[in-house]
């Protein structure tokens, strides 16, 4: 539990984050949008008026000092509420898994690899129906819709997964009805990355790094499906993940 300090840090924290940090969309989506993302930051310009050198470094390094403890406190107020929603989480999914075997945490977490994989492969191939069995309708016709523009550009997405880094459940949603069923998982995956044009590499596209995404599943017909990809991890992204047990 937080306590009065954790929460207030956590509130002031929320309302100036979205001015802090920006993450870019791209790739594939469904849900929450894009799943590719990244952070850039811009150069520091000190503007004085017959100032001395001294002064003016001297509110340079009080500014970065500044960002870099904001920055700091943002990424452990995440960390936080992750953590939070994922005892939560595991608490509804031991409960629920001792009626349900649908609901065994390593099975989920190895489907989960699976269908991200897999996903990765039918993406660059620019084919769903490949794994049209772990999907559902919704997120095929969202994302379908972007592989067709895709096709018509002459675009593609080749994409390389080196690891799999985390799979961490931080949302489980069980209900009577099975079929409204749901759990979604942060999942940390260092890959590689790059678009064509018309066959051609654009340079200005390669990515070789980690990322970090929401993937959202229900259960239809006792399946566990993906249903969207949200590219949000903020403290934002994560609280619309819900945990709820019927």
């Amino acid at each position: 539990m937080f306590n009065k300090y954790s929460i207030l840090l956590f509130s002031l924290l929320l309302s100036i984050e979205n001015h802090v940090f920006a993450r870019a969309g791209g790739g594939f989506g469904g849900g929450g949008g894009g799943f590719r993302g990244g952070f850039s930051s811009g150069g520091y310009h000190y503007y004085g008026r017959g100032g001395s050198g001294k002064f003016s470094w001297i509110h340079l390094i009080i500014i970065v000092s500044i960002i870099v403890i904001v920055g700091v406190a943002i990424f452990y107020s995440i960390v936080l509420y992750k953590n939070k929603k994922k005892k939560i989480a595991a608490k509804i999914i031991n409960e629920s898994n001792l009626t349900d075997q649908l609901w065994n945490k390593t099975n989920l977490e190895d489907h989960v690899k699976k269908v991200y994989l897999l996903l990765q492969d039918a993406w660059q191939k620019q084919d769903l129906m490949l794994i049209n069995q772990y999907i559902t309708q919704h997120f095929f016709a969202i994302n379908d819709r972007i592989l067709e523009n895709q096709r018509e550009e002459n675009i593609i997405n080749f994409i390389k997964v080196h690891k799999i880094e985390s799979v961490e459940i931080i949302g489980a949603q069980d209900f009577k009805d099975n079929d409204y069923d749901r759990f979604s998982v942060l999942i940390k995956v260092y890959l590689y990355e790059y678009y064509t044009f018309n066959g051609v590499v654009n340079e200005n596209t390669r990515k070789d790094g980690t990322i970090e995404e929401i993937l959202h599943f229900a259960r239809l017909q006792n399946k566990w499906l993906l249903d969207g990809i949200q590219a949000d991890v903020s403290v934002n992204g994560i609280s619309l993940v819900r945990n709820y047990k019927e």
